[in-house]
């Protein structure tokens, strides 16, 4: 009888281990709230407007070989309004600005001119957009490029602004 009691003692603390071992793994498994007082967070990410434009090509030089040559551009809008990137030129006067022609497709071109003209127009570029614009200089048949030309070429100063509609 003693052993049979030993026995039922046992399990007893057998299925007691158990289930304290089962209530301590529920209890674990909640979270812990230091103080019982829950915090709450709010993050706000506010990006501030960007338009901007970036280029290394300011000069264009018309050599004896050259009458076409190309400048490129980049622009970054994170902006939903629109904007328009405009083109000016200048040189010292050694020929007429109106000689120099651009066009962003090598087919259409129009002529460079010293007060701003529209270039392109757009909106939100979803990251830096690159343009490559081409240039020409449309010399009048009489003058022949290569006897018109010094040996410094033709230099073209360019500018662009890009502003917001």
């Amino acid at each position: 009888m003693f052993t049979k009691s030993l026995m039922v003692t046992a399990g007893r603390a057998r299925t007691s281990a158990l289930f304290f071992s089962l209530l301590l793994a529920i209890a674990l498994s909640f979270p812990v709230q230091a103080g019982q007082e829950s915090a709450a967070h709010r993050l706000t990410v506010r990006v501030p407007p960007v338009l901007q434009v970036e280029t290394n090509d300011f000069e264009l030089v018309f050599a004896q070989d050259r009458t076409v040559e190309q400048a490129k551009i980049r622009i970054l809008s994170n902006q939903k309004s629109r904007w328009q990137l405009r083109i000016k030129g200048g040189n010292n006067g050694d020929f007429p600005l109106a000689q120099v022609e651009w066009s962003l497709n090598g087919e259409d071109w129009a002529e460079l001119s010293p007060l701003p003209s529209p270039l392109l127009s757009g909106g939100h570029t979803g990251g830096w957009r690159e343009i490559e614009i081409h240039f020409r200089l449309a010399l009048p048949e009489e003058e022949s490029a290569v006897a018109s030309m010094d040996a410094a070429g033709y230099h073209v100063q360019l500018a662009y602004d890009l502003i917001v509609l």
